[in-house]
């Protein structure tokens, strides 16, 4: 948000382009204006029913004027922020309130003082992004159930189904919430959100001295009926056809495949692929990893493998270097990326694999730095796309965190045709939703941090998944092979993409 001058009053009235009563805005010619007290605005109902919201971080199926929607699961919140992009999880100079009087009744729950405009509520659940705590703006989501006697006890965001996209700054996002939260005693009975009705919400920014500085008025949604349990998809995960080859992209937690094999092996079998890219796999050389695959995946493997990271391409096909396994920045820095050519009963791939710098936000030295390795690797691939033919695929961890241009800088123009690469555009197995990596212990929510893009020019893009084994149900589960457990093997998610030669 714009920062307001300290001796003027601004206000935050309705901006007519913005979405209806929950754009924070900064209105420039309010100066002296009281702070109003409106009644709640009620989300736009569609005219053909529920409208079905996906989790990706893209607001294009929101109808014009809908801020929230709810299904027996989930509630889904749509939320725009006026001023510079933003990292919702690692804001540095604000925190963003999102709080919900989950059965519009303003004598449960507690009171706001300010804004005025939340004066009837009655607040059941509050979401803090970049938490405030301590006079200093924090990273990640803190969730928290006010119970009688004005205490607070704190959720994990695991435990409140917190998630929210896109992870890296926007001004659009996208906030989905579990109706299936566990009971907090001195809470509401069944749980927040469990109820069937009306649901009052708001959200306020905030400054490290908790000064507010802006928010957006009331707003309701309806609440259905609760489904009956949490939701799990009795489907398996999709077998892929013929003439179609199969690439999985996994960073693999620290090369814990080789103290803890027998989950990573049980998800490979399960997938299947002809291609795998990996990251994170810094123990032992190429030798050592195609010994790993043979002896517990099963049957005879090729790897390629950078001499100074943790990626490789492993495919039980021929696989050849294309020397794109030491790329190194002006400061002499590694570059974590590996390229190889593989060739594959519908033709040869040239398959990349990458796992760009962690950690920051938008601005940070992390994130200038991720800049710097797109753009290296993009032109590294350009050379090796310029001497030889084939399906061009690239995947991994691109640690978007920050912002989004990394990702961008990376597939630019590197399509047989002089396009950009085609990203990927997988969801979750059983959901929704688009996250490849979380971790219950972490301050952090789940987000996307996986990718894979594709040259559309040579190959179609036949279907595509993120792996996550929670979801499914136990029939699934023991059809493919693998179990329930096996989901914590990584705190990142193999994401699928099923290619068919043109």
């Amino acid at each position: 948000m714009n920062t307001p001058p300290a001796d003027r009053r601004f206000c935050f009235p309705r901006n007519a382009s913005a979405i209806a009563g929950l754009a924070l805005v900064l209105a420039s010619g309010c100066s002296g204006q009281a702070e109003r007290s409106a009644p709640p605005e009620v989300a736009a109902p569609s005219e053909t029913g529920p409208v079905r919201i996906t989790l990706d971080g893209d607001i294009g199926e929101w109808p014009a004027g809908m801020a929230a929607e709810a299904d027996g699961d989930y509630l889904y919140i749509r939320t725009s922020v006026d001023g510079p992009e933003r990292t919702l999880q690692a804001m540095g100079d604000r925190t963003l309130e999102l709080w919900i009087d989950a059965d519009s009744d303003p004598a449960t729950g507690v009171k706001e003082a300010k804004p005025r405009a939340a004066g009837g509520l009655g607040v059941d659940l509050e979401v803090r992004f970049s938490p405030l705590k301590d006079g200093t703006i924090g990273d990640g989501v803190a969730v928290s159930v006010p119970v009688s006697g004005g205490e607070r006890v704190r959720l994990g965001h695991a435990d409140a189904g917190v998630m929210f996209l896109p992870t890296y700054a926007a001004h659009d996002y996208e906030i989905r919430l579990s109706r299936h939260m566990a009971e907090v005693p001195g809470g509401i009975a069944g749980g927040v959100l469990s109820g069937k009705g009306l649901a009052t919400l708001m959200l306020v920014m905030m400054d490290k001295a908790g000064t507010v500085k802006g928010w957006s008025d009331p707003f309701t949604v309806e609440l259905p009926a609760r489904s009956g349990a949490r939701p799990r998809t009795v489907m398996p995960l999709p077998g892929k056809g013929e003439e179609e080859i199969r690439v999985m992209t996994w960073n693999v937690l620290k090369s814990a495949p080789m103290s803890n094999p027998e989950p990573f092996a049980r998800i490979i079998k399960a997938v299947g692929p002809d291609i795998l890219l990996l990251q994170e796999w810094a123990e032992g050389d190429r030798a050592e990893i195609e010994g790993w695959l043979s002896e517990h995946v099963g049957g005879e493997w090729q790897v390629a493998k950078s001499k100074d990271g943790d990626v490789a391409v492993a495919s039980r096909y021929r696989v050849d270097e294309v020397g794109a396994d030491r790329i190194r920045l002006e400061e002499n820095r590694a570059v974590r990326f590996v390229a190889a050519r593989v060739g594959t009963p519908i033709g040869p791939v040239i398959a990349g694999s990458a796992h760009l710098k962690c950690c920051g936000s938008i601005g940070s030295d992390e994130d200038v730095r991720r800049l710097a390795e797109a753009g290296a690797i993009n032109g590294v691939m350009k050379g090796v796309f310029d001497r030889m033919d084939g399906i061009r695929v690239i995947g991994g961890d691109m640690n978007l965190v920050g912002s989004r241009p990394p990702l961008d800088a990376l597939r630019a123009g590197l399509d047989g045709d002089g396009s950009d690469l085609d990203l990927v555009d997988a969801m979750v197995w059983g959901d929704r939703a688009a996250y490849t990596w979380s971790d219950a212990t972490n301050d952090f929510s789940p987000g996307r941090l996986d990718y894979l893009v594709v040259g559309e020019s040579s190959a179609e893009v036949v279907g595509s998944f993120v792996v996550d084994l929670s979801l499914l149900s136990d029939s699934a589960l023991l059809g493919m092979g693998v179990e329930r457990g096996d989901a914590g093997a990584s705190d990142h998610l193999p994401v699928v993409v099923d290619l068919k030669g043109r």
